[in-house]
């Protein structure tokens, strides 16, 4: 059932140990078909808390600009500003912001592809391995 609106997304309220227990319990929702072969359960576990951290961090950046938003402007602000134009403006630099890291993405997927040997999984169905991000480097 999709969401209407009055239920808040799972990552706005769950915590990272919620996280790690929905993607371990996900196998019944076909978790385990996006999982690479042979991958560790605790790779997935470490991988699952990365990607929560991220959106914590996320969380913890926009609270830190609301608090300075509010430091700066006032806290009550937002209520005599036109947010919509705001709004409208902000958009239009993210549709900048877009194409700017479009452009970025696609010079760096060059860059890997160049260094990649064309024999590489990398090369030939354009997905790197979660282990990738979750296993040690030998030698650190």
């Amino acid at each position: 059932m999709p969401n209407d609106g009055t239920e808040p997304l799972p990552w706005d309220t769950a915590t990272s140990d919620e996280v790690i227990q929905d993607l371990q319990d996900a196998k019944v929702a076909g978790f385990e078909k996006l999982a690479e072969p042979g991958l560790d359960p605790e790779e997935s576990v470490d991988f699952a808390t990365f990607i929560s951290g991220l959106s914590d961090e996320f969380d913890e950046q926009c609270t830190a600009r609301h608090k300075h938003g509010a430091e700066k402007y006032g806290a009550g602000k937002f209520l005599t500003v036109d947010t919509l134009e705001e709004a409208m403006q902000e958009i239009v630099d993210l549709a900048n912001y877009a194409r700017y890291t479009y452009i970025r993405l696609r010079l760096l997927q060059e860059s890997i592809l160049g260094a990649v040997p064309t024999e590489s999984p990398v090369v030939q169905t354009g997905f790197i391995k979660a282990s990738e991000f979750t296993r040690p480097k030998e030698g650190k």
